[in-house]
């Protein structure tokens, strides 16, 4: 399978910013660990504060593997009482991890989530995810 690297300045421009203005959440929630660089830059461009989540249904390999039957979600003892919640990943093939993730924010108190991916099927979107897709903080992928 091919692997299409991404740079930085593509996934800031793969960024809607104003929509995601829009929206204006009071938490934005990074899946990691490839949820935390897009969390970060969003978290920047908003003023909004970001955490990290650890949730994961499939490993790093490209193409990535199942690992588990259903999403893993930690959420680390966070509460969410009354918050509008910005779940970010940077790719969603089936959408089951970012639906976990929501509904474990939801039962943490939030008043409403919703979802953001570079690649994939969210609540907003960039691109369909089409394949693999390898992002400069992988490691793997060229520099920044």
């Amino acid at each position: 399978m091919k692997v299409t690297d991404v740079s930085l300045g593509e996934v800031k421009t793969l960024i809607p910013t104003k929509e995601l203005q829009a929206y204006a959440p009071d938490i934005i929630v990074g899946i990691e660990r490839g949820g935390l660089m897009p969390s970060q830059i969003i978290s920047y461009s908003l003023g909004i504060h970001a955490v990290a989540v650890k949730a994961n249904l499939y490993n790093d390999d490209k193409p990535a593997r199942k690992i588990h039957p259903s999403p893993q979600v930690n959420l680390r003892h966070m509460k969410f009482e009354g918050q509008k919640v910005l779940i970010v990943d940077d790719v969603s093939n089936s959408g089951a991890t970012l639906e976990a993730v929501k509904n474990a924010v939801l039962a943490a108190g939030a008043r409403e989530a919703r979802t953001f991916v570079l690649f994939g099927k969210s609540d907003f979107a960039s691109r369909p995810f089409e394949g693999c897709v390898r992002f400069p903080w992988e490691g793997k992928a060229h520099p920044f």
